[in-house]
């Protein structure tokens, strides 16, 4: 605080560097890595006619490496990521109480097609951990995403302002019907823990989620006497807490798109 500031607004980064190639075998490689400088804002003060520095943001590293291999004739693939984040926050400095010393997502995933490239199965599986003082771990806790500190949390983890870290995990299965002449189908189910956090090295809305989804298309696309193509769509949904105790719904869409031989819709 104070009667003039000049706040950075941009992280300043000292180096960076990024790789990637394709091997003979199929697989794809990328890594990412990056070092920005510790920040400061100037700070001027009328009252005592006092200027002076203040910390905002430490040194960091980010790292994404990502792997991905092919396979089979239809082009299914396999792939891991691994992402980072370290900030040089030693003990005693005021940021330590404001941001999170360490934080990493570890991801696998799988994207199989068959039949002919009619059909495609996605299964992604996901970890994730965040390290610091208590004082930022309760902070992550309470925020709109976790939502630790409710009251009518009957099952999973409360609220512990003691903790020093905070682990979660996500796990996504989604079957796709994705060729044919005129029926389309799809069905998913998603489900993560109340301590899945990527916020710092990534961006997420909310943790703790149950999802399902079935959709059920129906297209034709051969024009016709006054249609050049239309479409009826069908989708099923549901979601709930992780416990299963707060916010259950379902809903049920339906809609449908024509499009005229002139190109009106």
């Amino acid at each position: 605080a104070g009667d003039f500031v000049d706040y950075p607004t941009d992280s300043t980064i000292i180096g960076a560097a990024k790789v990637t190639g394709r091997l003979p075998s199929g697989m794809s490689l990328g890594s990412l890595f990056a070092l920005t400088a510790e920040e400061s804002a100037h700070v001027f003060r009328k009252s005592t006619g006092v200027e002076s520095d203040a910390k905002v943001a430490p040194r960091t590293i980010f790292s994404v490496n990502r792997v991905q291999q092919e396979f089979g004739t239809e082009r299914s693939t396999v792939g891991a990521q691994l992402v980072a984040m370290s900030r040089d926050l030693p003990e005693g400095d005021p940021l330590a109480a404001l941001m999170s010393r360490r934080a990493f997502s570890l991801v696998g995933d799988s994207l199989i097609r068959f039949g002919h490239n009619a059909y495609e199965l996605t299964l992604l599986s996901a970890y994730t951990r965040v390290s610091g003082t208590a004082a930022v771990i309760e902070r992550i806790q309470r925020s709109p995403v976790h939502t630790y500190q409710r009251p009518d949390r009957e099952d999973g983890p409360r609220l512990d302002p003691t903790r020093t870290s905070l682990g979660g995990t996500k796990n996504q299965l989604i079957l796709n019907k994705v060729t044919g002449a005129h029926w389309l189908w799809g069905a998913s189910y998603m489900w993560d823990s109340p301590g899945l956090e990527t916020n710092d090295v990534g961006r997420l809305n909310d943790a703790g989620d149950i999802r399902g989804n079935f959709n059920l298309n129906y297209r034709v696309t051969t024009p016709g006497r006054r249609l050049r193509a239309w479409n009826i769509n069908t989708i099923l949904a549901t979601l709930h807490y992780f416990g299963g105790e707060l916010g259950l719904q379902r809903w049920l869409q339906q809609q449908s798109n024509w499009t005229f031989l002139n190109f009106w819709k």
